[in-house]
């Protein structure tokens, strides 16, 4: 009989979004091909599916701006990297800025972004609305705009990542949930799924959203946990160019940007509490497309025609947790990116697959960003979360 799904691996992961799709990648360019990857539903059916696909690189820590330049490349010629059209939009991200404390930390960091290679400038309140003609800019003090920064399609990277790793040899299984981490003698043996087991000396839990879920099964409490984030759709108007750039609007936290004719729109519910329920709620769209009229009122024109909502895994810093545990070997995890997940999923395949080849990532130190950082008193913040 045809084995279909493997007794064994040498790595096994857990997660066929973005983020897992692309460890596979790396893993396989590196030469490691015995590589199993477990989806619970379908490549890129999850958070990953739901993103919005922002990427940039205007972020308050450098670890944050280093992970987005390294994704670059494959963000900005999928073509070439992935084979791939993956719908890029490199339109830029523009933050509006009305009030000194925002203003003052936004120069201070955009300095630190700019030392580092990121093409930020900060602009004069009649320049954003140059960019986005019918912004109310009257009450606003400056703009920061990097011209780099854009947005493209999660499920089609997740895609690309995964035909390129099949075509080196690795094995992705969808509709294959994770039942078991299996553990014994302070490592990580395998995993557990339906009708049977897999033996594998390394494990990753790339699970998104259930990545706590996952790493329980381990043993472990993971500090991450998911948030139902909402995003608004309108339908086709041309009273804003489709030109204009993601805008943020940093006072009131929300984001808008061009789709298809319309835009989608946002902003984070603070008072959201952690959970796995996706909902969207009519009375938080009202307050949203308020927010939009205030701060740009040509979107009094728009018609809202429908939304949907996905999950931000959120950290106590906002910073994504990457890398293993010392007391229990060959388990990693990469999860809890706050939002930054898709943006920062090539870098974290070529990082993670540097962790888990050569014991430590070179391209790139992620040391502040493992998981353990909270217990030993190590946070980083990232002020930016969108």
């Amino acid at each position: 009989m045809v084995e279909i799904i493997p007794k064994s691996a040498e790595v096994v992961i857990i997660g066929a979004g973005v983020v897992g799709t692309s460890i596979a990648y790396h893993l396989a360019a590196r030469g490691c091909t015995d590589v199993v990857v477990l989806e619970r539903n379908r490549i890129a059916q999850g958070a990953s599916g739901d993103g919005a696909g922002g990427f940039r690189q205007q972020f308050s820590t450098p670890i944050n701006v280093r992970l987005t330049q390294l994704s670059l490349p494959y963000l900005l010629d999928a073509p070439a990297r992935l084979g791939a059209d993956i719908e890029t939009r490199r339109q830029g991200y523009l933050f509006l800025l009305s009030d000194e404390a925002s203003a003052a930390e936004f120069r201070a960091n955009l300095a630190m972004q700019r030392e580092l290679g990121a093409p930020v400038r900060w602009l004069a309140p009649r320049e954003a609305a140059e960019l986005v003609p019918g912004l109310r800019v009257d009450d606003l003090l400056g703009a920061t705009f990097c011209p780099d920064d854009g947005w493209a399609r999660p499920p089609l990277v997740a895609a690309a990542f995964a035909r390129r790793a099949e075509e080196r040899g690795v094995r992705v299984f969808e509709g294959c949930p994770v039942t078991e981490v299996l553990v014994e003698g302070g490592r990580v043996r395998g995993v557990g799924i339906q009708n049977g087991r897999i033996a594998a000396p390394i494990v990753v839990d790339a699970a998104g959203p259930q990545a706590a879920e996952v790493a329980a099964l381990a043993g472990l409490e993971l500090p991450a946990a998911p948030v139902c984030r909402q995003v608004f759709r309108t339908a086709p108007f041309a009273a804003i160019p489709p030109r204009a750039p993601l805008t943020i609007d940093v006072r009131s936290g929300l984001w808008f940007r061009p789709h298809e004719g319309g835009f989608w729109l946002g902003k984070s519910d603070e008072a959201e509490p952690p959970g796995l329920t996706k909902h969207l709620d009519p009375a938080w769209g009202e307050h949203v497309v308020g927010l939009a009229c205030a701060r740009a009122p040509a979107f009094t024109g728009a018609r809202i025609a429908g939304g949907w909502s996905g999950f931000y895994m959120m950290t106590p810093d906002g910073h994504a947790l990457l890398g293993g545990f010392p007391h229990l070997g060959g388990f990693y995890c990469a999860t809890g990116f706050s939002g930054h997940g898709f943006q920062h999923s090539p870098a974290t395949g070529l990082l993670l697959a540097e962790l888990i080849l050569d014991g430590a990532a070179t391209t790139l130190d992620i040391r502040p960003l493992r998981p353990t950082r909270f217990a030993e008193g190590e946070p980083i913040v990232e002020r930016y979360v969108v």
